[in-house]
């Protein structure tokens, strides 16, 4: 049985705010938190447009992204989540 729709929003505002610190080990822990909790949903909404397919690929793709700048541009997509 997958959560709540207030379970869900619960964590997700929870990782949003470790994903947005300027600590490491607070967004390693976003990010384990929302590996732990095996949630596509989760994902989903973090991910923005993206989405997640039957076999938990991700089904768009962020063309354009140097590996450069990978991190940098997904910790500010991360951050410039409401």
């Amino acid at each position: 049985m997958g959560m709540t729709k207030t379970e869900l929003k619960e964590n997700i505002t929870k990782i949003k705010k470790l994903l947005k610190k300027r600590d490491y080990g607070n967004i390693d822990t976003g990010i384990e938190l929302a590996r732990g909790l095996n949630e596509p949903a989760v994902f989903e909404k973090l991910l923005g447009g993206c989405g997640i397919d039957e076999e938990g690929k991700l089904v768009q793709e962020w063309r354009k992204v140097k590996v450069k700048d990978h991190a940098k541009q997904v910790l500010e997509a991360v951050r410039a989540m409401n």
